[in-house]
This record gives structure tokens, C-alpha cells and sequence, in this order.
């Protein structure tokens, strides 16, 4: 019983965020050029957190996972990949996707009328690259539509930033994740049904970084 009562004491003293997020690529994940280069563009997401207090000066245990969806650069894949960007036009690249899972250390202090943290964290990347699909192009001289399909590597980073915390409630931060190098083990071309290995993109690579911005409601 005393057990539970202190387990339940520390888990109330705790706070949950809820926020939508903004990111920003950066490095290799935002180049459109190159055999390193991501393609990915500005995108979106949300971002769950729990912090719970360790030691009455300030400092947290704060556990966060991240849901990140970044659109790509059709003409860059076209071009890059393809050799050619009018090719752009016959293609359908879905999102990159990117759920970190983190957990690490903030620091707390009041300013005045808000509270301002930095945080660090380590972080588990869970990394998707979205399904290629060409439509109205010629394979071996004759119509072909063709689809891609990619299972790529999950890779460990890191999450550095800081934010402020207004009347106890609206959280708004700004963070750097590194999120590591993401490689391509396997990747599959369909075409007209029939499927085979695309050996020529299995053993890529490139590093996930970005910038996010996010805002939202603690409680």
C-alpha cells in the first residue's frame, strides 16, 4: 500500500504534453542532389510528452515519442534517380515518415511569468520511406505501370532544445533532432504485376536531421 501510494504520488506530480509540431529538414535529408541526398521537404506532425520531476531543483525525466511526416521532392527523385525531371509528371513519391522515441533529461526555471527548459534526450528512430508508383511509362518497349517499395534501417540519434512554458499550460519549444543514418536494406520493383529485386537502390543511405517547432497544451 505504501508502495502504491508513493508510486501514484510521483506519477501526479508529472505532466503531459500534447503538441502539434513543424519540420524543418536539414543536412542530407533536405539536399535534392547527390546519392546522399533525402529530397525532403518541409513538413509536419505531432509530438506526445511526459515529464516527471527527479530532484526539487528543476530537473526532469521527460519520455517523448514524435509521429514526423515530410513530403518529397518529385522533381529531385525524377531527376536523381530517374535521369530525367520532366518524369516528375508520371510520379507519386509518398511521404518520408519518422516516429523518434525518446527519452532523457530537462531542465526547469522560472523567468518571470513563463518557465523556460532545455532538454536533451536520446532517441530510437523508427524510419519510413514511402512507396514510389510511375504510371504511363514504357518498360522494355512496352506500357508499364511500375511501383517501388523500400523496408529501410532504423537508426538511434539525438534530440537537443529548449522551450518556454506559459501560465503553467501553453508549451512551445524548438528542437534539433538527429536522428542518424537511415540505409535502404531492401527495395522491390513491381512491374505490371510482376515483381523483382531493385538491387541498384538496396545499400543507400542518408543521415534524418531536422528542425521542429512545436506548440501546444500541457496538463
Amino acid at each position: 500500500m505504501l508502495f502504491l501510494g508513493m508510486t501514484t504520488r510521483t506519477f501526479s506530480q508529472g505532466s503531459f504534453s500534447l503538441s502539434g509540431a513543424l519540420s524543418l529538414p536539414t543536412g542530407d535529408f533536405a539536399e535534392d542532389d547527390g546519392s546522399g541526398a533525402g529530397m525532403a521537404e518541409s513538413g509536419y506532425g505531432a509530438l506526445v510528452e511526459y515529464s516527471m520531476p527527479v530532484i526539487s531543483s528543476g530537473l526532469y525525466w521527460v519520455t517523448s515519442v514524435s509521429y514526423l511526416i515530410n513530403p518529397v521532392d518529385e522533381k529531385g527523385i525524377a531527376k536523381e534517380v530517374f535521369g530525367e525531371a520532366s518524369m516528375a509528371d508520371n510520379l507519386d513519391v509518398e511521404n518520408y515518415t519518422n516516429i523518434p522515441i525518446s527519452s532523457g533529461l530537462k531542465y526547469q526555471t522560472d523567468l518571470e511569468t513563463i518557465k523556460v527548459y532545455g532538454l536533451f534526450q536520446l532517441s530510437y528512430n523508427i524510419s519510413m520511406i514511402g512507396d514510389w508508383e510511375m504510371t504511363d511509362v514504357y518498360y522494355g518497349g512496352e506500357p508499364a505501370d511500375i511501383s517501388y517499395e523500400f523496408e529501410n534501417s532504423n537508426s538511434f540519434g539525438i534530440i537537443i532544445g529548449g522551450g518556454i512554458l506559459i501560465s503553467e499550460r501553453f508549451n512551445i519549444s524548438a528542437r534539433y533532432y538527429g536522428l542518424g543514418e537511415t540505409e535502404i536494406d531492401e527495395a522491390t520493383a513491381t512491374v505490371n504485376g510482376d515483381e523483382m529485386d531493385w538491387s541498384d537502390a538496396e545499400g543507400e543511405d542518408f543521415e534524418i536531421s531536422m528542425f521542429v517547432i512545436t506548440a501546444g497544451i500541457s496538463f
